[in-house]
């Protein structure tokens, strides 16, 4: 009998030290789990705000102010194939002439050489459609605005500097400018 009691004793002690153990690793996880989750949590805040900017910062912004303070383009489209480090791009036209809109990548030190180039100088050279031609060019922040010599665009070459981010309201770029008013 004597035996059974230090068998049973042996055994509770064996099993509330492993339960002890087994609480200590618990609480261990527990805070890996806790540590893990808050850079999860701050991860998904950073990118929804680089998200945001970028929503922000869209070129579609652009174009609807460039169309609320009367710049009249036609044949507006995507550039998907775009030579030189830019985020997205568009084209358009205005009295027939085609002008380059780009929204850039200016942290990258090429684009940096060519943003510096445009405002000292007005002109750029770059490859669109796989020709290398000179184009004179305006800069406002991340945008490279791209156009002919020729190009008679004083209200979008007055306005293109003007522009901030600032609060726009959302419109679809896309649409015919004679529905603007309705």
């Amino acid at each position: 009998m004597k035996k059974i009691i230090i068998v049973c004793a042996s055994l509770a002690l064996t099993v509330g030290m492993l339960g002890g153990c087994s609480n200590k690793n618990d609480k261990a996880a527990e805070n890996t789990v806790n540590r893990s989750s808050d850079y999860v949590k701050k991860d998904i805040e950073k990118n929804a705000r680089k998200t945001k900017n970028d929503v922000e910062e869209s070129i579609d912004h652009m174009m609807k102010y460039l169309k609320d303070e009367g710049v009249v383009y036609e044949n507006m489209q995507n550039i998907d194939q775009i030579d030189f480090a830019a985020h997205e791009g568009r084209s358009f036209e205005i009295n027939g002439n085609k002008v380059y809109l780009y929204r850039v990548k200016s942290e990258d030190e090429n684009m940096k050489k060519l943003l510096r180039q445009a405002e000292e100088t007005g002109r750029v050279k770059v490859r669109i459609d796989n020709k290398e031609k000179e184009y004179m060019a305006q800069v406002n922040g991340t945008y490279l605005m791209l156009y002919d010599q020729n190009v008679k665009a004083d209200d979008l070459q007055r306005v293109f500097p003007n522009y901030s981010q600032g609060n726009l309201q959302e419109t679809n770029p896309y649409q015919d400018q004679s529905m603007k008013d309705e």
